[in-house]
């Protein structure tokens, strides 16, 4: 209850903070790596597709009622709030 919340200044940072993006989108990439999937980059947008690491990660966490279902909706929300694509 007491998490800071994310500020319309704090979009903007992001926004217009190439390094901040960057960094966002660093970590992004890892915790997709580290689940087996990967960022498809097209004129169309960006999706997340399975990576050939997939059968061997899914393994580690893809398990009913398991912590990271949270995690990864958090991540992916924490994005959208900071108006980097997912």
């Amino acid at each position: 209850m007491d998490a800071p919340l994310v500020t319309p200044a704090d979009r903007q940072a992001f926004a217009s903070d190439p390094a901040l993006a960057g960094n966002v989108k660093r970590a992004f990439l890892r915790m997709l790596a580290f689940y087996g999937f990967r960022l498809v980059e097209s004129s169309g947008g960006v999706s997340v597709e399975r990576a050939d690491t997939w059968p061997s990660r899914s393994t580690t966490w893809l398990r009913p009622h398991n912590h990271n279902f949270l995690r990864q909706t958090r991540i992916v929300k924490s994005l959208r709030l900071l108006d980097q694509p997912a």
